[in-house]
């Protein structure tokens, strides 16, 4: 895996690491990163992602939010690899393709919640010429297709959210959340 055939390196790769560790290896504190071939992620993954500690536990460095929003897609590139006989290693082409829909999804559920709650404010023609300049003036494309273990199109896709549920009233009273 490189850089140039991967969406799974640099930041990409700390975001993403959480998923192997915890789901595959079960090795959350990454005591086995020799074993996998890890030990470093100056092989073309970009740079380090986890911190060692004096106890020699390792720690990422990075948030687990992109990975779980990631994990049903990581799974599915799982059963793919299972139903298939394909190598499961966490890294493969199977596991960037499911990494790449996921961060297509999630840009696609995202946009279509901005733009329904955008709606009601102006015209649809108008809506979309904006919305397209929106996409297209931004380097969210980028980050969507090419980049998309980092946390840009997941970001994009929480705000979104965001914005669909505070326009509707639809976020929880903050009482009913003390109860």
């Amino acid at each position: 895996n490189n850089k140039e055939t991967s969406p799974i390196y640099s930041d990409g790769a700390g975001y993403y690491e959480f998923l192997p560790a915890f789901l595959q290896y079960k090795d959350p504190w990454l005591i086995n990163l020799q074993v996998r071939g890890l030990n470093t992620w100056n092989n073309g993954l970009g740079a380090s992602c986890y911190y060692v500690e004096e106890s020699g536990r390792h720690i990422i460095l990075y948030p687990i939010g992109v990975a779980l929003l990631l994990s049903p897609f990581y799974l599915l590139a799982h059963m793919f690899c299972w139903l298939s006989g394909e190598i499961g290693d966490s890294y493969s082409y199977v596991f960037q393709f499911f990494i790449r829909i996921g961060a297509i999804t999630y840009f696609i559920i995202g946009s279509y919640y901005l733009l329904k709650s955008a709606l009601i404010y102006v015209n649809i023609k108008f809506l979309l010429v904006i919305y397209a300049l929106l996409i297209f003036s931004t380097n969210l494309v980028h980050y969507v297709v090419y980049d998309s273990c980092f946390s840009h199109a997941y970001s994009y896709f929480l705000v979104c959210m965001l914005i669909y549920f505070i326009k509707n009233n639809k976020l929880p009273d903050c009482k009913s959340l003390l109860k």
